[in-house]
């Protein structure tokens, strides 16, 4: 028995996670491929796969983006896929159809009586920078952001809305 069909795909996705966030492609790559062979069914191995496409980027954002797709076809939207395959959007620059990914997700929220998500505002943050859209936006979901959620990205962000001139790195 390899070692990788010990904790099954869970496993094997949370190795993917890792290998991803210390820049090893090429481990995730294979992890993904052992993920494949096991269950390539399975949603968390699409997911898998999703994460590996989106830190390749080039052409492998779009595929990244045609398995969410399928996803949400198969199981609904949720946020977290919706956040998504708005980075997918995000990383081929095409912001309008990211925003409106986010705005899905920032109503799916409150539909289902959920806290917007901080990945979710600050992605929203990012699109409406790059789209030079309205500032008072922009400040209103500063704001909403440095009181509602507790994430890494939001020690980094500006308390102020002049120093809202730059751009916050991609979350998945």
């Amino acid at each position: 028995m390899s070692w990788w069909c010990v904790g099954g795909v869970f496993s094997l996705a949370l190795s993917v996670q890792i290998y991803l966030k210390i820049d090893r492609l090429d481990l995730a790559g294979k992890t993904v491929k052992a993920m494949q062979d096991l269950d390539d069914d399975d949603a968390l191995t699409t997911l898998a796969t999703v994460w590996l496409y989106i830190a390749m980027g080039g052409d492998k954002t779009q595929e990244a983006y045609h398995l969410l797709e399928e996803l949400i076809e198969k199981f609904q939207h949720t946020t977290t896929l919706l956040n998504t395959m708005a980075v997918c959007s995000i990383a081929q620059k095409n912001f309008a159809a990211a925003f409106a990914s986010l705005r899905q997700a920032r109503e799916l929220a409150i539909q289902n009586k959920e806290k917007i998500s901080a990945e979710t505002l600050i992605n929203s943050l990012v699109c409406l920078q790059q789209m030079h859209k309205a500032p008072e936006l922009t400040v209103r979901i500063l704001a909403y952001v440095h009181i509602c959620c507790a994430h890494p990205l939001t020690h980094s962000l500006p308390h102020s809305p002049t120093d809202c001139l730059f751009a916050v790195p991609l979350v998945i």
